[in-house]
């Protein structure tokens, strides 16, 4: 009985198949494509959509069954593709302390003043995890008085990973406002520079406001070249930027 036992285990071992190795691979952005999980995959599969990228600093596996229903779902035949059992797809994170977060978004946020205020103390009160290379986007400001002194702001900061918003920051700012702050930033009739971000690509074009208002207030703008009018935010004196849906 001994001996048939030994045989048995022995049979299995010859028979069983290996545990494949569990493969690692770094994703970027806020969705997982196929080729970045499986590089050697065909070029018609290299961007099927697997999915939300884990946030940065974390992971998550993916199996060879959720691969072929996303291959699946594309309107592709998964047999085609030579998966692996699983992927560990990894978001590379940099953890950030306030002070550097507050630091990365100076800039931002001193450019985003009106004319006649002047950024004094800026901080973050949390730490936050990061993908690389991510950097300051949009900055709204609350409504800033019209007097001379020192004020407390919240102001909002869109963090942008790969030209997409990736995470919306609340830092505190401590702005000494000069008597130019009673003035508005843009006034009605005057002329800024309108933008609109598009993932990688930046459009332009000049306008004229139709109404008076400060930095962080949705006006209207007559666009000069079509004579449209759309709304924007404004950014500064001459600048705004036109708000989603147009």
């Amino acid at each position: 009985m001994i001996m048939f036992r030994h045989l048995v285990w022995v049979s299995l071992l010859l028979v069983a198949r290996p545990l494949a190795a569990e493969q690692t691979q770094d994703v970027s952005g806020l969705r997982m494509e196929l080729g970045e999980l499986v590089p050697s995959v065909p070029a018609d599969l290299q961007s099927v959509d697997v999915g939300r990228c884990p946030p940065p600093g974390g992971s998550r596996l993916i199996t060879r069954a959720e691969m072929r229903r996303q291959i699946s779902a594309a309107g592709f035949a998964p047999s085609t593709a030579d998966l692996p059992d699983v992927v560990r797809a990894r978001a590379p994170g940099i953890t950030m302390t306030g002070a550097q977060l507050a630091e990365l978004v100076r800039a931002a946020v001193e450019r985003a003043l009106p004319a006649g205020a002047d950024l004094s103390t800026l901080s973050v009160s949390h730490s936050l995890t990061l993908a690389p290379g991510v950097s300051a986007g949009t900055v709204t400001l609350p409504p800033i008085p019209k007097r001379p002194g020192s004020v407390r702001l919240g102001v909002n900061v869109e963090l942008l990973s790969e030209g997409e918003v990736a995470h919306r920051l609340t830092v505190m700012a401590v702005v000494n406002l000069s008597t130019k702050t009673a003035r508005y930033t843009v006034v009605k009739g005057g002329v800024v520079r309108l933008s609109l971000q598009r993932k990688s690509a930046r459009i332009e074009a000049e306008g004229t406001a139709l109404a008076s208002g400060d930095v962080g207030q949705v006006l209207s703008f007559r666009v000069t070249n079509s004579n449209k009018t759309i709304r924007a935010r404004v950014l500064s004196e001459r600048e705004a930027v036109v708000t989603e849906g147009q």
